[in-house]
């Protein structure tokens, strides 16, 4: 599964140019891209599971009709409520509330759903984790993140376990202001993460600080998938056999800016375009 979330005022201004209609164009067809690429990357690896994807925001007939036009065989698109942006919400991460309806979908569609963002680039089939044992279940990271919402297995079976999934979430998204950031020492609930010298947790504005806060105020349970099911470039230039070990690598623009190794990035390069020659020839965005 993954989502595509686009409004006027809620995407990445990859134009620079401000909240403009040539912008959302833009956003949308950088997303429609991206839902195309991940979808040809999990066919090249032979992947059993359809990709599902969700679709929100001012923009969403303009999203579905782009993704229809791509020809992505066995996609299902399903349009979801604008979601709930919080007023502390920033800029550059409004957009990414949205995927927290991968939450209500799965209960919606009696599904388990391996959730993906749209630069994911997997390297292995990720079937497998539609039998994890323990759910919600996301990479923890060892830095001021904490936790990376990019990859998240969600099996939402009771209206009970989303009802109480939103009203901790519910909390966090209505307040106007961030809270103080947790402080060295303080319980991180049953997480079980807890990284000495700094503050807890993602203070980006996006949906991965409220999870955070919903984890450490109300003590929502996430359990830890292995880093390598969301693998960051730049720390994956060690050996050339830790990055063909990593199931899927995030944010995999711009390579040679992120320090990561000749072979890495040859290996990379080679999985992009074997997924770039799996999509249909005569798509248009």
């Amino acid at each position: 599964m993954s989502v595509v979330h686009v409004s006027m005022h809620d995407f990445r201004d990859v134009t620079r140019t401000g909240p403009t209609r040539q912008g959302s164009i833009a956003a949308l067809r950088q997303q429609v891209h991206r839902v195309a690429v991940l979808w040809a990357a999990l066919a090249s690896l032979n992947a059993s599971l359809p990709l599902h994807v969700l679709v929100s925001g001012d923009n969403a007939s303009e999203s579905v009709n782009a993704i229809q036009r791509q020809q992505l065989e066995g996609v299902v698109l399903h349009r979801m409520p604008y979601p709930n942006i919080p007023a502390w919400a920033s800029t550059y991460h409004r957009a990414s509330f949205a995927k927290l309806s991968a939450f209500n979908a799965s209960l919606l569609f009696d599904c388990r759903f391996i959730y993906l963002d749209t630069d994911m680039l997997p390297l292995r089939n990720l079937d497998h984790l539609a039998h994890l044992r323990h759910t919600p279940a996301l990479v923890f990271r060892s830095d001021s993140e904490l936790l990376n919402s990019g990859v998240m297995v969600i099996d939402v079976r009771t209206q009970d376990e989303l009802d109480r999934f939103w009203h901790g979430m519910g909390r966090h998204l209505a307040t106007r202001r961030r809270p103080k950031p947790l402080q060295r020492g303080e319980e991180c609930s049953r997480t079980g993460a807890q990284f000495q010298g700094q503050p807890w947790g993602s203070e980006d504005g996006g949906d991965q600080e409220a999870l955070i806060r919903h984890a450490t105020a109300d003590g929502a349970l996430f359990h830890e998938l292995p880093a390598s099911y969301n693998a960051f470039p730049w720390l994956m230039n060690q050996s050339l056999l830790w990055c063909r070990s990593a199931h899927a690598v995030h944010k995999i623009t711009r390579l040679t800016k992120k320090g990561v190794s000749r072979e890495c990035v040859g290996v990379l390069h080679e999985r992009y375009q074997r997924a770039l020659a799996r999509l249909p020839p005569h798509r248009a965005l």
